[in-house]
């Protein structure tokens, strides 16, 4: 939760772990997402702001009762991170650890530095390559969640 506030201050709030409102008013969580009315996203949007949560002697503490977390934007990367300890305390230090689209280069492959594809947020096609050793590169975008309604 730490890391989750820091990243909302460093990008003025562009990831905000406190989200899960919207998430769940868009029908995110369920198998059938919804348009909702413009009134019910602007009566939503004042239980969202990273902003209303405080972090103070290891207690997560919020400013209004309503407001809720979904850490869904920030969990891939932290176990990809305990993978890669995991990794290193085994002994082995080249591998690459893909999980669903956040990908870790640990060290080389064979001497070379890992390739990695980044792929199209509209399509199939892979727009080019990064070449990675010990990093990660992970992305993130409305290609992955989103629904058509009305041919829209």
């Amino acid at each position: 939760v730490h890391l989750a506030l820091q990243i909302a201050r460093d990008s003025d709030g562009a990831f905000d772990i406190t989200i899960a409102p919207l998430i769940e008013l868009w029908g995110y969580y369920g198998d059938s997402p919804r348009l909702p009315a413009k009134e019910e996203v602007q009566a939503c949007l004042r239980k969202v702001g990273y902003h209303h949560l405080m972090l103070k002697n290891s207690s997560l503490q919020k400013s209004q009762a309503d407001v809720q977390i979904d850490l869904g934007g920030i969990a891939k990367g932290y176990a990809v991170g305990q993978a890669v300890d995991v990794l290193k305390r085994e002994g082995i230090f080249s591998a690459l650890i893909d999980a669903g689209g956040d990908v870790y280069g640990l060290g080389k492959r064979g001497g070379d530095l890992w390739k990695v594809g980044i792929k199209s947020p509209r399509g199939d096609d892979i727009l080019g390559y990064v070449e990675i050793e010990d990093l990660a590169v992970m992305g993130s975008g409305d290609y992955e969640r989103f629904f058509i309604q009305d041919g829209k």
